[in-house]
């Protein structure tokens, strides 16, 4: 994933096992300070249309973990995954990149 809004911009990469666990690599550069880095492990999901993230442990210690999120899966094939987070109103796009 990669983005930018309002607060700065976001990058990630994820390395999925076939079994659904997962760690997350996060960088958040903002343009008045350092660039915040982040790790995130935890487990995938699929059922009846939803994308569940079941969060273990995150390096940043203001989120509470164990955690879970939602979202909806608007589409996917054999590159591309797109879901919609309601309580963010965002569409994500998860890409598959076989290096």
């Amino acid at each position: 994933m990669d983005f930018g809004d309002s607060v700065g911009h976001f990058t990630s990469s994820i390395t999925i096992a076939s079994n659904g666990t997962y760690i997350c690599h996060i960088t958040v550069a903002v343009s008045n300070r350092a660039s915040d880095r982040n790790i995130i492990q935890g487990r995938y999901e699929v059922k009846n249309g939803v994308l569940y993230d079941f969060v273990k442990t995150n390096s940043n210690t203001n989120m509470v973990t164990p955690c879970t999120f939602r979202t909806r899966i608007l589409r996917m094939d054999g590159h591309e995954l797109v879901v919609h987070n309601d309580s963010a109103n965002r569409d994500v796009v998860f890409r598959r990149d076989q290096r």
